[in-house]
């Protein structure tokens, strides 16, 4: 129980902070190009966030547990990329089509973002379940 708690904490750490540095560094400009103002304080959302990184670490983690193989740091690279990809199309997908915070660019832009973020976090679960496999 100790190796899925410390896989799904290192999955949502390195979420997390490739979130801030995406989001809030890299892209920051075209972020606020392409979206929405935030309604609100943007210190209310850092709850939901964290939240969000532990929920999306621990499905990793859940998902490599019973994955067969699924113990190196370049295999979890790869399956965290695809789920990243096809999870990112469709939250972003879905958002677009019933909200107006995101425009076509940034919507079609994310997949491929959520794709390396969850490629780097996919590594890390996978390393830490491969420790106790």
């Amino acid at each position: 129980m100790r190796t899925f708690f410390a896989a799904t904490l290192g999955a949502a750490v390195i979420l997390g902070l490739a979130n801030w540095l995406t989001y809030d560094v890299w892209l920051a400009d075209f972020v606020r190009d392409h979206t929405q103002p935030l309604l609100g304080r943007p210190s209310a959302l850092l709850l939901p966030m964290l939240g969000a990184v532990l929920f999306q670490g621990a499905l990793l983690t859940i998902m490599y547990w019973q994955w067969p193989g699924m113990a190196s740091l370049g295999r979890g690279f790869f399956a965290g990329a695809l789920i990243g990809f096809f999870l990112g199309a469709a939250f972003n997908l879905d958002l677009y089509a019933i909200t107006a915070v995101k425009d076509l660019n940034f919507v079609l832009l994310e997949p491929l973002l959520w794709a390396a973020r969850f490629g780097l976090a996919g590594a890390i679960a996978a390393r830490y379940v491969g420790l106790k496999k």
